[in-house]
């Protein structure tokens, strides 16, 4: 703490007196309604005619200026053209109000219709892919929207940044408590037409919780606006392998003290997986396929009921819930051959169903108070979690190996019960010399596992304790952050940041007779600057440091089969990784942006497959171990271009050069490589009453090597409409998939001196055809709450 205190004196040393003389503007863009505009923007002119200051409004059609006391005139502008300008002589701080833009409905009509968000934006710490303009990301759910957010990869039931590994994803800033295929899962149960904005955040501030290796992935909500109600009804049907269909809806109202807001949404439908796997022994090949007929069922609900106490305390409370059940098919067939002549020699064959079961509640309480009229507030936040998991898989694995034929019928049972306390309180506290944010968190995380198997070879179940386990975890963890930031002259702006987290750990395996405890603190500094060279070009550099934690599933020693010679277990002494991020930027007009990144992470862990011979059988085991150490220099480039009124074009490309020194006997001390993408977007205006889109998208993924696995190339080619109809109220949208099924890579490793090949596919080409009806009076604000206890519910499950 004391050590905080010195870092938080030595911030405000830094930012030097010499500013105190410094005044704040602020105030409110509406329009004649009284509804706020956003992305109006707000200037600040010398007596030289010289834009000193510019500043973009927000959602809440907010603004700030921070400038020195003298006369100039105040400026607010919509795509060049001069809304509202007045003369000011500034001698203290000021408040606007309410400024009024526009007197004319019409006038309106033609702003917002000329101001429409790019489908892409960079920030100094960001990109912002703005899902609301994505006609490819229309009638689905919040994975569609991230297979086609620049800089990320939805592969194989995981979600990384390109060229990074250890991301962790947000809703609306706080981190979410699932992780693996419950995330997935999770995130299919969002409508994306519920999705403002992704943003890809590749250098969190100290403000975020440390978890996230390589930055983090934070999912926008839309507000609505005040004053009325609206109601939206939603129906998605999708074709893969298999038919899926969702329904879905929300209500929201927004009048005076009183802010509402409820959405549904169900799902159910089927999907075909295949998992292909090939071990390259010495004198054998083993080849096994397995194809799942996954059938699944979601319900999810959440409701957020806001209340403004006073005119400076809004208090209110989220709830957000879920059913879940997923049932699969199992058929695994391992085919063993010699590995020279290639002859057949036996096979193992596996049939079963799996089957899970979760449901999860978070309930969050808050309030946000504002302390003065300059801005100063604080919001504190109690949140409560439980995520529970029920798993079954029955098999049947015959082995026909003329030397050795035997068979193996079991029942794997699973039970999961993950519960969390948290509170927290954050400050934000602008001054004239500059603006100050610090906070606190509490967290208090329990897990319960436990896990059985019975042998049902003889016809009856017996019960194997060499494979039975409870296993308990515990995890605490107290958090301090402080945040400064100013512009420094003209043309330079700062920010500087530090978080201290404390963590204690307590986990127990009954059946190993094992506890491991850890209790550790970790400092996680961030940095930011900003150069504007002009009114086109920004330069910024960033720093920050970064953990990550393993998910509590990681760490559970439960035993998984596939057959009865290939099966996956946790570990519970997994330790976290840590990661230092370097960022180098450059925006040109905000058109061209330009990005050189140096990531390196420290005890990183991951999954390894090890190989051994038990009474003549070979076993292929895939364990969870800190294992390496991980170099990634990258270079991305990005354009966003109108060529025309009616055609919006952007593109990606990425680079980078990956190095691990790895500290296990199962691989090799080093691997290192190249890899590189290429994303384009084309979106068209195709009649002049904007009711009638196109969007035709490709990306392609060059040969590369990621940490021990050498990928090879793939790509989707993917096209969409939307008409919308019915003055608008109507929007009917049909996407096609990787059009030419080319989104199949394949990963090459060699582990224990086995060369591995895995070619897995998850029914990626599919049509999906949606269909959304608005109606009522479309001019409500109702917020999504951020959770306060994001961080453990992002751990919580695979």
């Amino acid at each position: 703490m004391f050590r905080i205190t010195r870092i938080l004196i030595a911030a405000i040393l830094f930012y030097s007196p010499s500013l105190l003389a410094q005044v704040k503007i602020k105030g409110k863009v509406v329009d004649i309604k009284n509804n706020p505009i956003e992305f109006a923007e707000v200037l600040l002119i010398d007596k030289d005619s010289t834009a000193i200051k510019s500043e973009m409004t927000n959602s809440n059609g907010d603004f700030i200026l921070l400038t020195e006391v003298g006369n100039y005139l105040l400026q607010i502008k919509q795509m060049g053209t001069v809304l509202w300008k007045k003369k000011v002589n500034i001698i203290d701080n000021i408040d606007f109000k309410s400024i009024q833009v526009i007197e004319k409905e019409e006038k309106l009509s033609e702003v917002v219709v000329k101001t429409q968000k790019k489908i892409m934006v960079r920030k100094v710490d960001r990109l912002v892919f703005n899902v609301e303009n994505s006609i490819s990301a229309i009638g689905g759910d919040a994975i569609d929207a991230l297979k086609v957010t620049p800089g990320i990869r939805v592969q194989n039931n995981s979600i990384a940044m390109i060229g990074k590994s250890g991301m962790a994803v947000m809703i609306d800033d706080r981190l979410i408590q699932l992780s693996g295929e419950d995330l997935i899962n999770f995130l299919k149960s969002i409508p994306s037409d519920n999705i403002k904005s992704i943003e890809v955040i590749s250098t969190p501030p100290a403000k975020y919780d440390a978890q996230g290796n390589s930055g983090i992935l934070n999912i926008k909500l839309k507000k609505v606006l005040k004053d009325s109600w609206n109601t939206t009804l939603r129906s998605t049907y999708l074709q893969q392998t298999y038919p899926t269909g969702s329904l879905g809806g929300n209500f929201s109202y927004k009048k005076n003290k009183l802010n509402l807001l409820f959405d549904i949404n169900y799902r159910k439908g089927s999907a075909l997986d295949k998992e292909d796997l090939t071990f390259f022994y010495p004198t054998e090949t083993w080849n096994s396929i397995n194809k799942n007929k996954p059938s699944y069922t979601f319900f999810n609900s959440s409701l957020n009921l806001n209340y403004k106490l006073t005119k400076k305390t809004d208090i209110g409370i989220q709830y957000l819930g879920g059913l879940g059940k997923l049932k699969k098919q199992n058929s695994n067939i391992t085919t063993i051959n010699e590995s020279v002549s290639n002859n057949y020699l036996y096979d193992i064959n596996t049939t079963g169903d799996d089957t899970k079961k979760n449901n999860n509640s978070s309930i969050n309480i808050y309030s946000t108070t504002l302390i003065d009229t300059l801005g100063k507030k604080f919001s504190i936040d109690l949140d409560y979690f439980n995520f529970k998991e029920d798993k079954d898989k029955n098999f049947n694995s015959y082995n026909n190996n003329p030397a050795q034929s035997s068979s193996l019928i079991g029942n794997n049972l699973s039970n999961q019960d993950i519960s969390n306390y948290s509170a927290k309180i954050d400050f934000d506290m602008p001054y004239g010399f500059a603006d100050l944010s610090f906070g606190g968190k509490v967290s208090f995380t329990n897990n319960k596992s436990d896990a059985s198997f019975y042998d049902l070879t003889s016809g009856d179940a017996i019960l194997d304790p060499s494979q039975n386990n409870v296993f308990n975890y515990k995890e605490n963890t107290q958090a301090l952050y402080a945040l400064a930031s100013k512009k420094l002259g003209k043309k330079w702006e700062s920010k500087f940041g530090l978080r201290m987290e404390a963590t204690q750990t307590i986990g127990t395996s009954e059946i190993l007779n094992q506890t491991n405890k850890n209790n550790y603190i970790k400092f996680f500094p961030s940095a930011y600057l900003s150069y504007q060279l002009n009114e086109k070009n920004v330069f910024n550099l960033s720093y920050s440091r970064r953990v990550g934690r393993p998910s509590y599933w990681e760490m559970n020693p439960f035993r998984w089969y596939d057959n009865s010679n290939l099966f996956s277990e946790g570990n519970p002494f997994l330790q976290p990784s840590f990661t230092n991020n370097f960022q180098i930027s450059h925006s040109y007009n905000n058109i061209l942006n330009s990005t050189i990144y140096v990531s390196k992470i420290e005890n990183g862990f991951g999954q390894l497959s090890t190989f051994e011979v038990i009474d003549g059988q070979k076993i292929q085991k895939f364990l969870r171990l800190n294992y390496f150490d991980q170099t990634d220099l990258g270079f991305d480039i990005s354009l966003t271009y109108n060529f025309t009124s009616w055609w919006n074009y952007f593109a990606d490309l990425t680079m980078y050069y990956s190095e691990t020194n790895t500290k296990s006997i199962y691989v090799q001390p080093k691997f290192s490589g190249w890899g590189s993408n290429f994303t384009n977007t084309n979106t068209f205006t195709l009649n002049k009453n904007k009711t009638f889109f196109a969007e035709v998208s490709y990306f392609y993924f060059y040969p590369a090597l990621s940490g021990i696995y050498t990928i090879s190339d793939y790509s989707s080619f993917d096209f969409g409409i939307k008409i919308l109809s019915l003055n608008k109220k109507l929007q009917i949208s049909a996407n096609v998939y990787d059009v030419f099924s080319s989104n199949r890579p394949q990963y090459t490793y060699v582990t224990n001196g086995i060369k591995q090949i895995s070619k897995n596919y998850y029914d990626e080409r599919y049509l999906r055809i949606s269909l959304k009806y608005n109606f009522g009076n479309s001019d409500i604000s109702v917020k999504s709450r951020d959770l306060g206890n994001q961080d453990e519910k992002s751990r919580a499950g695979k």
